[in-house]
């Protein structure tokens, strides 16, 4: 895409309120495809063999990472909508993990830790019109929550300490998030 056009197209995003969600890691997955090795990843434990067999089979060309990096500031500093996510239909993108990975390239793409954070707190909330009831923590909304060990404003990697969650009401410690990961990593042993 030349300047000019990549220009008129931030513009457009930003002027219309179009909301935006990168998928850093689908491109930095698909950018090192051939060269990943199921064995490298821990995560695929996780991850059903046929889904690992898809993914190998469909790799594809699209936008360069280091592009898609500087999109993402380009249309986070002139105020375009962002959210995080991640597609896990893609190679190696895994529910959970991917988030935290994602995160990461979206700092490296000159995002503080704090702005990552409203990509995924206050930003969805938004968007989806749910202000009134999530997004921040604050008397009478839903009480969703990742109860960390560090600071994930100092440093975002610290998003991967995670001592237990709460959801719908009912708090998952670290050790119980373990036991549901040991039943599914079992259940995929298979391979």
């Amino acid at each position: 895409m030349s300047e000019e056009i990549s220009s008129r197209v931030i513009d457009l995003t930003v002027k219309n309120r179009v909301w935006n969600c990168p998928t850093l890691i689908v491109k930095k997955n698909y950018e090192n495809l051939n060269d990943l090795k199921s064995s490298e990843i821990d995560e695929l434990k996780y991850v059903h063999i046929d889904v690992v067999k898809y993914w190998k089979g469909s790799a594809s060309s699209i936008m360069q990472l280091n592009y898609a990096k500087e999109l993402l500031k380009t249309l986070y500093d002139k105020g375009a909508n962002i959210v995080s996510g991640t597609d896990t239909g893609n190679p190696y993108v895994i529910a959970g993990f991917s988030l935290h990975e994602e995160f990461q390239l979206m700092q490296e793409s000159g995002l503080t830790p704090f702005q990552v954070l409203l990509t995924t707190t206050v930003k969805p909330a938004e968007m989806l019109g749910l202000e009134e009831h999530a997004g921040t923590i604050e008397v009478g909304k839903n009480a969703d929550l990742v109860l960390l060990n560090k600071n994930p404003l100092i440093d975002i990697q610290n998003t991967r300490t995670i001592e237990g969650v709460m959801t719908k009401g009912i708090w998952l410690s670290k050790i119980k998030i373990q036991e549901m990961l040991d039943e599914v990593e079992s259940a995929y042993r298979v391979r």
